[in-house]
């Protein structure tokens, strides 16, 4: 787990956590292991042995880092095996009451004005969605049998009545089952980086 304790996703990964156990009538332990936006604890599971006990629960920045990080020491999408999305939630814009613009198309004018590289679109950014999603992932070479067991356990988990409830209470949604899948998960996360490498090269700002 790639976040402080307590925090939104860690909150998510240990409902996860012990829905998935319950199935697999094992202990899943959380284990948080800050620092780097995410990347210490994802090099963690790309380099662990590749037996279905290490893995990585991360959100849209695993997605985000694959171009905002130009030194990360493991590729987003070929040092995993997506084992299935978990949860999504809708994604906010907060500012200041004066701030001078009033939705989401002038917040764009405003930032393309002031920094003139900000380029996701016309006319409100169509077909720009953003949302925090979060997925399990294991480490590349994880055997097939192994990442179909871990998988019913995230299916039986988004099935949990415990689980959907506490879900339900932080507004988060449960994976549907097309979303547990591990192709799906694949096809999405491959989808998410090229969605953000276009707008981080757009805006040309990056983490090192």
């Amino acid at each position: 787990m790639p976040f402080a304790a307590g925090s939104p996703t860690d909150t998510i990964a240990r409902l996860t956590a012990e829905a998935m156990a319950r199935d697999l009538a094992s202990p899943v332990v959380v284990e948080n292991v800050t620092g780097a936006g995410g990347a210490i604890a994802a090099n963690r599971v790309a380099q662990a042995r590749p037996d279905g006990h290490t893995l990585l629960i991360h959100h849209i920045g695993h997605a985000t880092s694959a171009t905002l990080s130009r030194r990360l020491p493991y590729d987003v999408q070929t040092s995993f095996v997506p084992l299935g999305l978990v949860s999504d939630a809708a994604m906010t814009i907060v500012t200041r009451p004066d701030f001078p613009a009033e939705d989401l198309r002038g917040l764009v004018a405003i930032m393309q004005a002031r920094r003139d590289a900000l380029n996701l679109g016309h006319s409100g950014l169509p077909g720009f969605e953003m949302s925090t999603w979060h997925g399990l992932h294991a480490p590349r070479g994880t055997p097939p049998e192994v990442v179909a067991r871990l998988n019913r356990a995230i299916r039986a988990a988004m099935a949990d009545d415990r689980l959907r409830t506490r879900f339900g209470k932080l507004q988060t949604q449960v994976a549907t089952p097309e979303e547990a899948d591990p192709a799906y998960h694949a096809r999405f996360l491959a989808a998410e980086v090229a969605k953000w490498r276009v707008a981080i090269q757009a805006a040309g700002e990056y983490a090192g």
